[in-house]
């Protein structure tokens, strides 16, 4: 199979560019619409994601996937991202046609996605990804996290990001609490909804498994 190269236009309505993926450290990913960068986002944080690859390969009958995701204890996928008012164009349909078989035929699951997926409802899930990655990148040594860890426990029901950022507070009062919470909610540390809006009500609880190791 041959690898396809991303088509690189120059010009604001192909959307083409490249995301700095934490999850790969020191890759940049290539993507051709706003759909594919609003994907990567999303699977930045989903806890079953080891890696991804977008447009990975071309098979004979020419046909390129938008992205081949690798899963922790599932299935590997193949997503295709189309605008939702182009799903029943004759060359998309065609694409998901051959992109099912592929996938059937190689044992991965295969998805569609559409902007209205991502951002209807409020958009809410992509706009938390959105907002959690910009916290990736600070590093907390194993106490502290075991202390807000214990914190959420002692809270119980009552845990919130607010409680939390209280807590903290409290144990240092010059400290700025919520970026830390944002930061163990990326790294599966925390947990909390992410089909709502975040913010400072937002209920929180322990996740002790980190999705980036094993």
């Amino acid at each position: 199979m041959v690898v396809r190269n991303v088509r690189h236009h120059g010009t604001a309505k192909n959307h083409t560019g490249s995301f700095p993926s934490y999850l790969m450290p020191g890759v940049w990913v290539r993507y051709e619409s706003l759909i594919e960068l609003d994907m990567l986002r999303i699977l930045e944080i989903e806890r079953n994601v080891v890696r991804y690859l977008t447009q990975p390969f071309t098979t004979d009958d020419k046909y390129t996937p938008d992205m081949q995701v690798f899963r922790r204890g599932r299935r590997n996928l193949i997503i295709e991202c189309k605008p939702e008012d182009k799903l029943e164009n004759a060359h998309t349909r065609q694409q998901i046609d051959r992109g099912e078989r592929w996938a059937d035929d190689n044992d991965h699951d295969f998805m569609v996605v559409t902007d209205a997926d991502l951002r209807g409802g409020g958009g809410h899930y992509l706009a938390n990804a959105t907002l959690l990655w910009r916290y990736r990148h600070r590093r907390l040594p194993a106490p502290f996290i075991d202390d807000c860890m214990r914190a959420v426990a002692h809270l119980g029901d009552a845990a919130s990001i607010e409680a939390l950022a209280v807590y903290l507070a409290q144990a240092a009062p010059s400290f700025h609490p919520t970026p830390v919470i944002y930061n163990l909610i990326f790294h599966h540390m925390l947990a909390t909804d992410l089909t709502r809006p975040l913010g400072s009500e937002s209920p929180l609880w322990a996740e002790r498994l980190d999705a980036r190791e094993g």
